[in-house]
Formats: C-alpha cells, structure tokens, sequence
C-alpha cells in the first residue's frame, strides 16, 4: 500500500503542475515535458486510478482550450477512476462540448467516457436535468452513434415525448434503420409502443469502442473493492446482453457508488445505493431515498430487490426487465435447439421470479404462446410447464389456439404416461390459478379501469397489462375444463385406464366438484360418463371412493346453490340426478345392467345391457344386477372378506346374504377410509324415493 501512495501523491503532483501556468510556454522543451508528464499521468491512473477531486480537476483541464488536442485526448483518458465519478465533472465536460474550442473528436471522446463511467456516477439528477441538451447533439452525424447510447441509459418515462419520437424517426428516414437509432428507439418504444413500430432484428445495437478503457476502469474498480464486473461495463456499452456464452447470463446486484464510507444516516442528498442497505430496519428507515441498480436483469437474483420492487411504484425497471427478458428468452430458449446449460438458468429464475410476484409475466406469456409450437416436450419440461399454471385469465379464442391445441399434439403423440399425468396435473393448477388469483384480479382491473382515481392501486399488479379487454372468466374456465374432458378420455383409452393417469384425472374431477363450494362461482360441471363409468367399475377402492367423493361434492354444491336459482342449472341437475339414480341402482338396489337401464341413464348409456349380463352372470350363485352392489363389487369384496373373518363367519357369505344392510359393515368401511363412498349411500337412501324395479 505505501507503493500505491507514492504513485498518488505523484499524481497530484502532476495535477498541480498541469494546473500551473508554467505548462503553457510554447517552448519545444517544456512541449516535451508536457507530453512526458501527460503520459506518466496516464500510466499511473491506469494503476491506482484518480481520486474524485483530481477526477473534476482534469477534466477541467482536458476541456478549458488550455492544451493542444493530443494532450486532451490524453487527458480524458487519464480519466480512469479510483472511487466514484462525481456529477460536477460530467455536467462540466457534457457543457463544454457546446463550446467552439473543443474539436469535434474531443467531443466524441468525452460523451464515450460518459458512457463507459455512467454505472459509477455518484449521482444522475443533474445529468437527468441535460437530456434535452444532450439530445440536441443527435444532428451530428460524427456525434449521434454515442449520443444514442448515452441517451438509451439516461432515458425515462417523462422523457420520452413526442417530439422527439418525431425526430428520431425523421433522421431513421435519412439515414436508415441504423442499429444505434434502433437502440434508442426500442427504449423509447417500451414507454410508447402505440407510437413506434420496429421491423428488423439487431443482436447488437451499440458498438463498444473502447474495450481497453473499459477493461482498465474495470481493473481499478477490482483492485478497490468495488467488483465492478466486465459484464456490466458490456452490458452498458450495447444496452443489450452480449450473445458471449463465457459470461454470467445474471448477475447480483452491482455497487453503483465506490468507496461511500459515510453512514446511511449522514447522507445529506441524493440517494442511497441499493447494495448498502444491510437490515430490515435501514430498509424501512431509508425507503423513499433509495436509488435501484441500473441492471434490470438483477432482479432476477435478488429476492430482497424484488421485495422492494413489489412495492414501489417506480415503473422504470419493470419495463427494462420486460425489454431484457424479450431478447434473452428469444437468444437463449426460442431459437436454441435443445436443452442448455444458460438457457436452463434463465427460465429457472423466471419461474422462480414469477412464483414470487404471483403473476405471469406478459413478456413470458408471449414466450409460452410461440415456444409451445416447436416444443419437443423435453426440454425445460417442468419450467414449461410451470409457466403454463401462472397463465393470466385469457379468451376463450385465445387459449384455444395459443396453449391447448399445441398442448394436444404433445399429449396424444406422447407414449409417456407420467408426461400426461404432468399435463393434467398443470391444468389442474391452472385452474386454480384462475379461481384463486386470475379471476378476482380481473374483476379488480375492470371495476377500476373507469376509475382514473383508483388506477394507481394497480401499482401492486407488478407487470399486469391495465388495458385488459373484457372476457367472460366462467367461459375461460368451462373451456378448460371440458377441453380436460377431452383430453382426459383419449388419454385413458390409449393407456388402457393406467391406474397413474386415472389417479390425476380423477383429482381434477374433486376439483372441479369443489368449485362453488370453495369459491361461490355458479360453474357446475360434471365428469363425462365414460370417465364415471371407468372408475365406479374399477377394481382400485380407491377410484370408486374418489369418484363417490366427487359425486358427493356435486350433490352438496347443488344443496347449497338453493332453489331459487335450479332453474338456471337445470340440465346439470338432470344429469346429476341420472348419476345418482345409476350409482344407488348399481351399489345398494341390485338393479345394475338391468334390461332398460339404457333408456333413461348416463353411466349405462350406449352398454348392451344383455351382452354385459351374459358375460357376468355368476351361475347358480348371483345375476349381473346383484354382482355390483357394495359388498360384491370387485374392488370391494377384499373389505366384505376380511369383515367376515373379523365376526369368524364364512367368507361365502358375502354371496348368500346382502352384508350392505348391516349397520356394522357399513361402519367397518368407513375405518377402512371409504367415508365418502357411505356417506352418498346414506344421502340417497334418505333422498331417493324407492321406485319399481324394472
């Protein structure tokens, strides 16, 4: 360290020497000497940096005419700094480029170290205060490339008005659609997108010149303890993440003030750096002065940021998250073949961010609607498919079209019985994403969106869209529910009844059965009759408990609905009631496949009732119609068998006598866990009148 003090106070030194009036002879010895001296001053910042107050004096210097233009040029780049970058010195260089003596080079120069510094500037406010003058400078055609960048860091909200969109796109219609011009116009299309339309494509909108500087600044940053990353220096410089797979896709937060030593409660102005808050308690006492990192991307790794985030009502990073996250998920995921090791943590963190806020991005939702089509159902699976659950409440039209049809194609060309079971289940979520969440908050928007007073309270919905068109929110779910159905069924006859497909179909059903009793929407809908049938006649207890707990569930929703409003469900109730007639046909009056069933069913419908009773028929013993009740089903008589060795009586009982009519075995199933199965018995014995047996 004494190495490093010696080399500074060389440079103040030098700087007071320059400052003298002694360097301005004309002389060819003491232009020698200057030059000497410029260029030790250059190796010595490039080594230990220059401290804020030589930063302001030399750059005074560099612009005050007082030297030639290789000592200026020598000068700016002298300009590497050991702290952060004071305001005065900027404002003082951007001011006099305006002037006659500073050549149009020196001037390019200047705004180029703006650029590469502008992360380590002590304080923007008064730099904020210049953009109109500083875009003034975009006539020049030496000047616009730098001037387009620095404008694409400093740009804000307020700042984008018309006349200025007018103005870039007259000069994009002289010169074409230059890439630094894009730049500045894709920032200022995130503020305005019913103003800007875009065609083309860049990679890269700004070039960085400057890669030793940077690198140099860098180096000094390091060496003080500031971790001032090359990435963000890149970053800065092409405002668009660089396509180099070697570097970090997101980064934590970076310092955007060096070496502050100064306590948070001394702090006269300006605002405190993010990085600095160190506790709950300076987080709250601090709250309304705290300055956000200029790396949108950031976010995505710091859940303490996202918790500020949440909150405020600065609109600014969302939108730049919004821009980044446009072009890194294009880069990475869309046009990538395959599964990367990038592109893998990427979208993990933007599940994980989405989790978070407990909302789905728009920019992710465009991402899901192109990235299902070329999906090959592999990659990324349980990312993917996670998105999907977070969907937004959409149209009818547009979940058709956009989510289902290409989530079809997978389900019906996959031989994966656990990838259907993963998109039943992640429908399912969906839907209670739209019955928990989606939906209240779209009631929320639409009361509000005529209410210019209460539209600031929407600050809380983070990324959602405030202009949503109207939908019908029972329309979206009934679609996805039936499109389940659908789904559902094809997948069960290609698997045969896989007893894991048939686990997460049935626990939809229980959902969806759930629906009015849960959330008081009046959306009744009732399982398809060949999934009914599938699990009441299924040799898994289990199934044939679940699917009496679903049919229960719908019976106490439509108790509960009351009778005023049965007319409006009537051809629901009509259905319900078909089932429940067939289930106590089938499961306690022994009437199951009885010659007319067909006629008035829905479980038996479309069954050749006599074929069926041929083939079940148990000779000398039992017919078709007795073969299904509780005691005798296949699924059940292991229960039925170990109840009569628990009495010591004869397991053939079970064939001679009706052990349904015993109170205890009733009681013995409901131990065994089949409450829902004797509980809808005991509704409809109560509920049902007895009727003549066919």
């Amino acid at each position: 360290m004494d190495e490093d003090r010696t080399k500074v106070l060389k440079i103040q030194k030098i700087v007071k020497y320059l400052q003298g009036n002694e360097c301005v002879l004309k002389s060819q010895r003491i232009r020698s000497d200057l030059s000497q001296f410029v260029k030790t001053l250059r190796s010595l910042a490039c080594e230990v940096g220059l401290s804020q107050d030589d930063i302001f004096t030399v750059a005074d210097l560099a612009s005050s005419g007082k030297f030639g233009e290789v000592i200026c040029n020598s000068l700016i780049r002298s300009l590497i700094p050991r702290e952060s970058v004071p305001q005065d010195a900027v404002l003082l260089l951007v001011s006099r480029i305006g002037q006659n003596h500073v050549s149009i080079k020196l001037k390019q120069l200047i705004l180029r170290w703006v650029v590469l510094v502008f992360d380590i500037i002590a304080q923007k406010n008064s730099i904020h205060a210049i953009y109109g003058i500083i875009f003034q400078y975009i006539d020049s055609e030496i000047l616009c490339p730098i001037v387009c960048q620095l404008l694409s860091l400093l740009t804000r909200k307020y700042d984008v008005l018309h006349f200025r969109i007018r103005k870039l796109l007259s000069l994009q219609s002289k010169i074409g659609g230059q890439p630094y011009l894009c730049g500045l116009l894709s920032v200022y299309r995130m503020y305005q997108p019913s103003l800007i339309s875009m065609a083309g494509r860049h990679n890269v909108f700004f070039k960085n010149y400057d890669k030793s500087w940077s690198l140099s600044i860098s180096g000094v940053q390091q060496r003080y303890g500031l971790h001032m990353l090359n990435e963000t220096m890149s970053y800065n410089a092409s405002h668009l993440p660089q396509t180099n797979k070697h570097t970090p896709l997101i980064t934590p937060p970076t310092p955007t003030m060096c070496h502050d030593d100064q306590p948070l409660t001394q702090v006269m102005s300006g605002k405190i750096p993010f990085y600095r808050i160190k506790s709950f308690a300076e987080l709250l006492n601090n709250f309304n002065n705290l300055e956000l990192t200029c790396q949108a991307h950031s976010l995505l790794s710091s859940t303490t940021l996202q918790h500020l985030l949440a909150i405020t009502h600065d609109r600014t990073i969302p939108a730049r998250l919004t821009f980044w996250l446009h072009h890194r998920l294009c880069e990475e995921l869309v046009t990538v073949a395959g599964e990367t090791a990038r592109g893998l943590e990427l979208i993990k963190c933007v599940v994980e961010f989405s989790g978070f806020i407990q909302e789905c991005l728009p920019v992710c939702e465009a991402f899901i609607f192109r990235y299902l089509y070329t999906w090959d159902g592999q990659s990324y699976r349980p990312y993917i498919l996670k998105l999907i659950t977070r969907l937004r409440l959409l149209p009818t039209s547009v979940l058709k079209d956009f989510v289902f049809a290409p989530l079809r194609k997978l389900f019906n060309l996959s031989s994966d019985v656990f990838f259907k079971c993963s998109i039943i289940s992640i429908l399912q979520e969906l839907l209670s994403n739209y019955l928990n969440l989606e939906s209240d908050r779209y009631d929320v928007i639409m009361n509000m969106q005529d209410d210019n007073a209460a539209m600031d309270k929407l600050a809380s919905y983070m990324f959602q869209p405030i202009n949503v068109g109207k939908i019908n929110p029972n329309a979206t779910i009934f679609q996805l529910i039936k499109f389940v159905d659908f789904i559902s069924l094809e997948g069960l006859i290609e698997t045969k009844c896989n007893a894991m497909l048939m686990h997460s179909v049935l626990q939809f059903y229980v959902k969806t059965s759930r629906i009015y009793s849960d959330h008081e929407r009046e959306l009744f809908t009732l399982p398809p009759s060949p999934v009914v049938s599938l699990a009441l006649f299924s040799l898994s207890p289990m199934f044939v408990s679940t699917m009496f707990g679903i049919l229960l569930n719908h019976t106490q929703a439509l108790n509960k609905l009351g009778k005023s409003n049965h007319r409006e469900h009537y051809h629901y109730m009509l259905e319900l009631n078909s089932y429940l007639t067939d289930v106590h046909d089938t499961f306690w009056r022994w009437n199951a496949f009885h010659p007319h069933c067909h006629e008035d069913s829905s479980i038996y419908k479309h069954i050749h009732v006599d074929n069926i009773g041929q083939v079940l028929t148990y000779p000398d013993v039992i017919t078709a119609r007795r073969m299904f009740t509780i005691e005798r089903h296949p699924a059940l008589t292991v229960h039925a068998t170990k109840y009569l060795q628990l009495l010591n009586r004869d397991p053939e009982e079970m064939f001679e006598n009706e052990l349904v009519t015993e109170p205890p075995f009733i009681e013995y199933l409901e131990t065994k866990g089949l409450t829902k199965l004797t509980t809808l018995i005991k509704f409809l014995r109560r509920g049902i009148p007895e009727s003549k047996t066919p």
